[in-house]
C-alpha cells in the first residue's frame, strides 16, 4: 500500500512537468532574427506552452518557435534541429501546425495590440490570439483651405489655409485679395489606401454660372456643393472666408479697395460693363432688382455702382 502512495505521489508531481524549454524567435522578438536570444514561453502543462507579446507597430511579422538556443548569434544550423516553421500564414484564432526543422517561418498580420501565442509540442500546433481589442488607426483628418488664382487658366495658384474653429466651422485670416481672383474650398484628406492626399472641391451650389462676390454678397451665406460653381473677385480687396462644412456654408467678409473711388473713373474709356444680382449671377444685361454694376475701363481698373431697376 506504503509503495502504491509513494508511485501515486511520484506521478503527481511528474505529471506536469514540461516537456522542454521553448522560445519564440523573428521579428516578433525584440532581439529580433538571432539564434541565441527570444522570448520563452510558460508551460501551462506538459504539452503547452504560451506566452504575451505586445505588437508596436501593425504589419506582416515572421516568426518561429524552438525548443534549444545556440550560444552564436546567427547559427542557423545549430537550431534547425530544434526549429518549428513553415512559410505560411498563421491567420489569428486558428490552430495551425508546424514543420519541425524547417527553415521558413511562418508569418501573421498584426495590428497594435497585445497577442497570445499558445504552442503544443506534441502536435507541434501554434495559434495566435488576440488578448485586447486591436488599436484602429486614428480616423483621417480633413483640412479645408481656399485655392485660386487671378490667372484664368489658373498657372499661379495660392492657397490660404483655414483653420478649425471651436464652433467646427474653418476660417482663414483676413487676406489680400487681386481682382480676377477665381476660387473654390478644397478639402484635403490624407489617405491610407493610396498615396498623396485625396481632394474634394466645393463651389457654389445656387448660381448657374460663375457666382461672383461683390458688396452685396459679403457677409451672407454662400450654399456650396462639391463640383460646384467658381466663386470671382472682380476687384481687389481684403477678405476673410469663413466655411461650416456641415451646413456646407461659405461667408466671405472684408473690404473692396476701390469702394467710392467711382468719381475717379470718371472719363476714362469703357471697356466692359458687366451687372450681378445679390445672387452673385453676371450678366450684359441688367437683373431685375438690386444689381452692382461692374465698369471694366481700357487701362484695366474696374468701378462698382449699386443701381436697382
Amino acid at each position: 500500500m506504503k509503495k502504491f502512495l509513494s508511485l501515486f505521489m511520484v506521478v503527481l508531481v511528474t505529471a506536469f512537468v514540461a516537456k522542454a524549454d521553448l522560445w519564440l524567435i523573428g521579428n516578433l522578438s525584440p532581439d529580433g532574427w538571432v539564434t541565441n536570444s527570444g522570448v520563452q514561453f510558460t508551460a501551462v502543462d506538459e504539452n503547452n506552452y504560451t506566452l504575451d507579446i505586445e505588437v508596436a507597430e501593425a504589419g506582416q511579422k515572421w516568426y518561429s518557435v524552438t525548443t534549444q538556443l545556440t550560444e552564436a548569434a546567427d547559427d542557423w544550423d545549430g537550431l534547425r534541429p530544434y526549429r518549428f516553421g513553415g512559410g505560411f500564414e498563421v491567420a489569428l484564432d486558428t490552430e495551425v501546425v508546424l514543420t519541425p526543422a524547417e527553415d521558413n517561418s511562418p508569418w501573421t498580420i498584426f495590428e497594435v495590440g497585445t497577442y497570445t501565442i499558445t504552442f503544443n509540442v506534441e502536435t507541434a500546433t501554434i495559434k495566435v490570439v488576440a488578448k485586447t481589442e486591436p488599436v484602429e488607426p486614428p480616423a483621417p483628418v480633413a483640412t479645408y483651405c481656399i485655392r485660386g488664382s487671378a490667372d484664368e487658366m489658373w498657372e499661379n495658384v495660392s492657397e490660404f489655409v483655414m483653420a478649425e474653429q471651436e464652433d467646427g466651422t474653418f476660417a482663414t485670416e483676413e487676406v489680400a485679395i487681386p481682382a480676377g481672383f477665381q476660387f473654390k474650398v478644397v478639402k484635403s484628406v490624407v489617405t491610407e489606401d493610396v498615396e498623396g492626399v485625396e481632394d474634394t472641391w466645393y463651389g457654389a451650389a445656387e448660381s448657374e454660372g460663375d457666382f461672383w462676390i461683390t458688396p452685396e454678397t459679403l457677409n451672407i451665406e454662400i450654399g456650396m456643393t462639391e463640383g460646384g460653381e467658381n466663386l470671382f473677385f472682380d476687384s481687389e480687396g481684403n477678405f476673410a472666408f469663413k466655411f461650416d462644412p456641415e451646413n456646407m456654408k461659405l461667408v466671405v467678409s472684408g473690404e473692396f479697395l476701390n469702394s467710392g473711388v467711382e468719381n475717379l473713373m470718371a472719363g476714362k474709356p469703357v471697356a466692359s460693363t458687366r451687372y450681378v444680382n445679390v445672387a452673385g449671377q453676371m450678366s450684359d444685361k441688367p437683373f431685375s432688382g438690386m444689381n452692382i454694376v461692374v465698369t471694366t475701363y481700357n487701362d484695366g481698373t474696374t468701378s462698382t455702382t449699386k443701381v436697382i431697376k
